[in-house]
C-alpha cells in the first residue's frame, strides 16, 4: 500500500467529504420534508418498500433491498409496529419466519408521503434536461458500483 503525504490525505478527505456532505444534505432535506408526519427518511423508505409488497416480505429481504443493517431493520419495524403502521405476521410456509406487511394506516401514510415526495422530486428533476439526468444516473451508478467493488476487494483481502 502506497504511503501518502498529509496534503494528499487531506485532499482525499476533502473530496470524499463533499460526497458525504451531499448525501447527508439529501438526508436532512428528506428529514425536514417528513418531519411534520413524525417519520424519518428511513422509516419512509421502509413504508414505501412495503407498499410495493402487498403480500408481505421478510424483514431480511427488506433490509437487504434497502441497504439497512438487519438489526436496524428490527428496530425500525418495532417502531413502525408500535405506531400501528406495520404488522408482523406468520410466514405462509415456515412458522419460524415472519413477514412484514403494511397496516391500512401504514398504506395511507405511505401513499400520502409518496405523493409529497414525488412532487418534490419531480420539481427538482424538472430543472435538468433528460440528457443531463441520464449522464448523472450513469455516473452515479458507476461510482456506486466502484465503491462496492473496492470495498469488497478490501474485505476479501482482510479475511
Amino acid at each position: 500500500m502506497k504511503k501518502h503525504s498529509d496534503q494528499e490525505i487531506y485532499r482525499s478527505f476533502e473530496e470524499s467529504e463533499r460526497f458525504f456532505q451531499s448525501t447527508m444534505a439529501g438526508h436532512r432535506r428528506h428529514a425536514l420534508l417528513f418531519e411534520p408526519y413524525g417519520i424519518t427518511p428511513t422509516e419512509y423508505r421502509v413504508l414505501t418498500f412495503l407498499l410495493g409488497h402487498p403480500d408481505g416480505v421478510e424483514p431480511s429481504v427488506a433490509a437487504d433491498s434497502l441497504r439497512v443493517l438487519r438489526q436496524s431493520m428490527t428496530k425500525l419495524v418495532d417502531t413502525l409496529e408500535q405506531r400501528g403502521l406495520v404488522l408482523r405476521e406468520a410466514h405462509p410456509t415456515d412458522r419460524r419466519r415472519v413477514n412484514l406487511r403494511l397496516q391500512p394506516k401504514g398504506v395511507e401514510l405511505a401513499r400520502e408521503l409518496s405523493e409529497i415526495h414525488m412532487d418534490y422530486f419531480n420539481r427538482v428533476l424538472a430543472r435538468f434536461t433528460e440528457e443531463e439526468l441520464e449522464t448523472f444516473r450513469t455516473l452515479h451508478w458507476r461510482m456506486d458500483a466502484a465503491y462496492d467493488e473496492e470495498l469488497n476487494a478490501i474485505l476479501r483481502k482482510n479475511k
